[in-house]
């Protein structure tokens, strides 16, 4: 009988072999972060790796056809490195090397956040349309197919049928935004910035895609609902943006999408740890009614 390989031995393993392939050093390499995919650090080459699994083709190909485009358009995002490898393929998965952001001390007011994803989508607007497209009904169910452990199977069952009552694909593509289509972000937070001496900069880029450029606002309207965020917040973002989604009907759908695709990321990693496992029934109990909690960040 083989034994089945831990994330981290494997995610060492390929963030190796990638390094080499690129010509940088490995040596002293170590795990950060193992969620969706698992995030590598090369410290003697100050890179770090983006381990995605072997059936994640397709956000490695996001990753990097967005990130390039970013790049043309000197948006405020991280940088590939020998992007021209890039997504490193093997049969056990795909990787991709991202130059490492050294933080400062500072922190990123929500001003400055809207500041931020102002000149990201002043950068991205118009964007080609051999882009990847905003699909979160894609990234979702992905999601629901592969769960973990920490939540039952009727309980996932559950949630997937909640998706019926959510905006559609072809209404999602449809909508008329009035802030316009981007090449967005897609999973805007705290988290996925990095203060550098050189302005802040967003990081984890798998979500990107071409799509209504409210998207990139809803992550802090979630965080009203659930999170406990005052609403005091969400007006200091959208005065750094320079406009306010929230008068226009079609925001509150995409907020009820966007918190869809939180439970369910919830769902796929509740098995790598009790404290994701408790935080992935929490979010499910809200979700579906059973009770009122505030959502934590994980």
């Amino acid at each position: 009988m083989h034994s089945i390989e831990p994330e981290h031995i494997r995610a060492e393993r390929l963030a190796t072999a990638a390094a080499r392939r690129a010509e940088l050093d490995p040596r002293g390499l170590k795990v950060l972060r193992c969620a969706s995919a698992t995030i590598v650090e090369l410290p003697r080459a100050g890179v770090i790796a983006r381990v995605e699994r072997a059936a994640s083709e397709r956000c490695a190909e996001r990753l990097v056809r967005s990130a390039l485009h970013f790049e043309r358009c000197g948006a405020p995002v991280v940088r590939l490195v020998r992007p021209e490898l890039q997504p490193i393929r093997s049969p056990d998965g795909f990787v991709t090397l991202w130059t490492k952001l050294e933080p400062t001390a500072e922190t990123l007011s929500d001003v400055a956040l809207g500041e931020l994803l102002g000149r990201l989508h002043a950068c991205a607007k118009d964007p080609p349309d051999d882009l990847p497209r905003l699909t979160p009904h894609a990234t979702l169910s992905d999601w629901l197919d592969t769960p973990d452990a920490g939540i039952s199977e009727a309980e996932v069952a559950t949630v997937r049928a909640r998706m019926s009552a959510t905006i559609s694909r072809d209404e999602l593509a449809a909508l008329d935004d009035p802030l316009g289509r981007v090449l967005l972000h897609g999973d805007v937070h705290g988290d996925n910035v990095i203060l550098t001496v050189d302005g802040p900069r967003l990081i984890d880029l798998e979500l990107a895609g071409v799509g209504p450029a409210s998207w990139d606002l809803v992550p802090m309207g979630l965080a009203v609902r659930r999170y406990g965020m005052a609403e005091e917040r969400f007006a200091a973002l959208v005065r750094g943006y320079g406009a306010d989604p929230r008068g226009w009907s079609g925001f509150r759908e995409l907020v009820d999408l966007y918190e869809l695709q939180v439970v369910s990321w919830s769902i796929m990693t509740s098995g790598r740890s009790t404290e994701m496992a408790e935080e992935a029934q929490r979010r499910v109990d809200t979700y579906l009614g059973r009770a009122e909690h505030r959502w934590m960040l994980l």
